[in-house]
């Protein structure tokens, strides 16, 4: 049975911004984007424009706001208190389809999704395919999306939804089995790299995410959370015996150890690195609590016989070594100069 209105239902269209209609003349095809109904016109038309879902309509309406514009609402026909309007919004829509239009309607009408079916489904499918591949229409997306994510309150509310979603245990289950079925396969993984390197070529995308990572890890949440999960997880014996392998797996081959070596001693010998640890050991040592510590290891090596006779030697070889290398040099930079009566 057909939906009845207590109250006068209106068919309208939106149509592009800027579309011009005559008193009683009809929208031209080409300026239709959308046919629905309504009581209550202006409020229907507000909550157009306010709408943030991904229907194809509030994407076509968030594009036209990027540009500073809005849809133009035009009645198509109105009809009175307790009348039968599902098979009147069918006709309009099937009127501006067959005439043409590109409507971003995703049914036929009528009541909710009634007439979905497997041909308009491909219509609107390739439509929005075609639409989004055109750059203008990929700018469009990612200025809205930026637009949407420096808002805090969406920020926020988006980020609640995925932690949410993201934590229950039949979802970790689920991506769990799905990201050791990819760690499988070569072509994923030369995939993930050439994206990742595709992004690090970008002029300052290397600085960007390095201070967006330390101002996360700096966050004293974020600090104990990870503290807390590595203790816990190193509790584990299971996974300290996986760690330990891992570990032994990896200085077990010369080339591997070799490449870290050569890229910690890279890092850390440019004249930035040497200022950041100086300053770093600098502000340790102003912290009390490190400084007790410090005295109290170094007695208690000192109090050791074993470490003390290690550290003896250790600094005698140290005394040795330089006073060889001095001597060396100094040979080296001795030159013999023959004397006048040497002929």
């Amino acid at each position: 049975m057909d939906s009845v209105a207590p109250r006068s239902v209106f068919i309208y269209a939106l149509c592009e911004p800027g579309s011009v209609v005559a008193a009683g003349e009809l929208p031209a095809p080409e300026c239709v984007r959308y046919v629905g109904q309504t009581v209550q016109p202006e409020v229907r038309y507000r909550v157009h424009c306010l709408a943030r879902t991904e229907y194809h309509s509030a994407r076509w309406i968030r594009r036209l706001k990027l540009d500073g514009k809005l849809p133009v609402m035009v009645t198509l026909e109105t009809l009175p208190p307790q009348t039968a309007w599902a098979d009147r919004e069918r006709h309009w829509i099937a009127h501006y389809y067959g005439a043409g239009a590109e409507l971003t309607n995703i049914t036929e009408g009528g009541d909710g999704l009634r007439g979905l079916t497997p041909e308009v489904i491909a219509r609107r499918g390739a439509s929005i395919a075609a639409a989004l591949a055109k750059p203008e229409a990929k700018a469009n997306r990612s200025a809205a999306s930026r637009c949407n994510w420096s808002n805090p309150t969406f920020h926020e509310r988006t980020a609640a939804s995925i932690r949410a979603a993201t934590t229950t245990e039949e979802y970790r289950a689920d991506m769990s089995a799905i990201i050791r079925e990819r760690t499988q396969d070569d072509e994923w993984h030369a995939k993930l790299r050439e994206g990742a390197q595709r992004r690090l070529a970008r002029d300052g995308e290397r600085e960007r995410l390095s201070v967006m990572v330390k101002e996360i890890g700096a966050r004293p949440e974020v600090k104990a959370k990870h503290s807390a999960r590595m203790t816990q997880r190193m509790q584990d014996p299971a996974f300290k015996a996986k760690a330990s392998n891992a570990l032994a797996r990896f200085n077990d081959d010369p080339e591997k150890v070799a490449a870290k070596n050569a890229a910690i001693s890279a890092a850390q010998s440019t004249p930035e690195a040497k200022q950041r640890a100086s300053e770093r050991q600098k502000a340790r040592m102003q912290d009390p609590e490190v400084k007790a510590k410090t005295r109290a290891s170094t007695t208690a090596a000192w109090q050791d016989r074993v470490k003390r006779a290690a550290r003896c030697a250790a600094i005698s070889a140290g005394r040795a070594r330089g006073k060889a290398a001095r001597k060396t040099a100094k040979g080296q930079s001795v030159l013999v100069l023959p004397c006048a009566h040497d002929d």
